[in-house]
């Protein structure tokens, strides 16, 4: 596993053989391990040695740090695999959850916990005897409106890296390498063949079909979730009703729950093996390979896998991968790539922004206002100076921006609590065009510079490690200890976490 640090990466080696273990690590280009670009040693059986790197794996970084071989007596290589920066981030928010790393490496979590997706434990188990997993009964408080520490007592002494909010559960990586998820496990959500409704604290994922390879990159959508292994395999597990698992072809209407991660179908790549998840949203996926080409499956209803297809072209369910059609994009390479619910951003190396997807809420601006846009196109963003990111909300209808001189800017749905909604984005009406946040509770001189959006609030990051949150608060999603809804940013945790 890997484990980030502030003075660089550690690689962590932990055995689990019966006997020590000769290994070898060859540091990527730019990166020195114990001062130097080699490391050889023993690590002890059943045991573990740490190495500490100078490589500073950024939020949802998967950049190679090396190379770790495995020797026999002779030093003659048995078995190799390349070790990645884990991904690890330092918030997410999906529907009305949010989840957030403080300065020591704790996370915690706060709004909507009706199905234990919080991770905090506080619910009544009921032993099953068919299931070694605990089943659990509605959680006691279904809203948390302020911080509250995840419950980590099963890692035994493991810690998050990363944390990715699922819509009524999250999925986790810790620094063995190990997943865990918690929350709903309908559809099978959690990866661990368990039919809790309620999990209130983190479960090991069955990972019995990797057969030990490691977890590289892993990504969660509304009900389901993705890993990329060092094999180059990608595995899915949850819900497949709108064939987002990518098993090849459309399920049948009994089978439709994948209980445990099953092998995505990528006979369409041919020779060309995955390097990358780019996006998950909603029920859409999307991969790039090692020939620098952009692929998706899952939920196309709206267009928002981008194929070009006519609407009305055959199913909606897509159950394998297939081509984006990036011919609009004249040759510009997507940089990152955001993916709502129903609909996608995307960021070009020139600052471009090009959506497709729903945009019947204006969330993709005034130029693609119908439900249904099945290739890119470049969204009007006039007076927005060049952009840094996008975001596609996870659940709701709208999108936020960060341009390179700090500004936020939202497009799309914004209801407002007198007209039967939920609130604010941080601005008084719906705009087809993009409509600049009030930043003024943020100090000046502190500058945007991560955001996530869930079903209807927005969630970021200032260069001061700060998270600052906005939008409507009745699950207490805002984690400002209120659940009064705000135009304008406020601080999460105040007095509780040190982010």
């Amino acid at each position: 596993g890997v484990a980030p640090e502030d003075d660089g990466a550690a690689v962590r080696l932990l055995s689990q053989s019966s006997e020590d273990v000769n290994v070898r690590f060859d540091a990527a280009d730019s990166v020195s391990v114990e001062l130097g670009s080699e490391w050889q040693g023993t690590v002890p059986a059943d045991g573990e040695e740490l190495l500490s790197t100078d490589a500073v794996c950024e939020d949802g970084s998967h950049a190679r740090l090396g190379t770790l071989e495995i020797l026999d007596g002779e030093g003659e290589v048995l078995d190799s695999r390349d070790v990645h920066c884990p991904g690890a981030n330092s918030f997410s928010t999906q529907g009305d959850s949010s989840y957030g790393r403080d300065a020591d490496g704790q996370w915690w979590a706060w709004g909507d916990n009706q199905d234990g997706q919080l991770g905090i434990g506080g619910t009544v188990a009921i032993p099953a005897s068919t299931n070694p997993i605990p089943q659990s009964q509605e959680p006691s408080d279904p809203k948390i409106p302020e911080p509250m520490p995840i419950d980590t007592d099963l890692l035994a002494g493991a810690e998050l890296v990363a944390v990715r909010a699922g819509q009524r559960h999250a999925v986790a990586l810790d620094d063995h390498g190990r997943l865990w998820a918690w929350g709903s496990g309908s559809d099978g959500r959690l990866g661990a063949d368990t039919a809790a409704w309620q999990q209130p604290y983190p479960i090991p994922v069955d990972l019995a079909a990797l057969a030990g390879a490691a977890v590289v990159e892993f990504a969660v959508g509304r009900a389901h979730s993705l890993v990329l292994d060092d094999a180059g395999r990608l595995w899915g597990w949850g819900s497949d009703h709108s064939c987002q698992i990518g098993r090849g072809e459309e399920p049948d209407w009994g089978d439709r729950t994948v209980a445990t991660p099953e092998l995505v179908d990528l006979s369409p790549l041919g020779d060309a093996r995955v390097v990358e998840i780019v996006g998950v949203g909603g029920d859409a996926n999307f991969i790039r390979d090692d020939e620098d080409r952009l692929w998706s499956w899952g939920s196309d209803d709206h267009g928002q896998l981008g194929h070009g297809r006519e609407q009305g072209d055959g199913s909606s369910c897509r159950p394998q991968p297939e081509l984006v059609d990036v011919d609009p994009l004249a040759g510009a390479e997507i940089e990152s790539l955001s993916a709502g619910g129903d609909h996608v951003l995307a960021l070009d190396a020139s600052g471009e922004v090009w959506g497709w997807g729903d945009g019947s809420s204006d969330q993709l601006g005034a130029g693609m206002t119908g439900w249904y846009n099945s290739s890119p196109q470049a969204v009007e963003l006039a007076p927005v100076i060049r952009v840094d990111t996008v975001k596609a909300a996870s659940g709701g209808d709208f999108s936020v921006l960060v341009d390179e001189l700090g500004d936020v800017w939202t497009l799309g749905q914004n209801l407002e609590a007198d007209d039967g909604g939920y609130g604010t984005l941080a601005m008084s009406a719906s705009d087809a065009g993009p409509v600049a946040v009030d930043l003024s509770p943020i100090d000046e001189g502190a500058e945007v510079v991560r955001l996530q959006a869930g079903e209807q609030h927005v969630l970021v990051r200032d260069d001061q490690g700060r998270l600052w949150a906005w939008g409507p608060n009745p699950d207490g999603q805002l984690g400002d200890g209120t659940q009064v809804d705000s135009e304008v940013p406020v601080p999460v945790g105040d007095g509780i976490v040190e982010w």
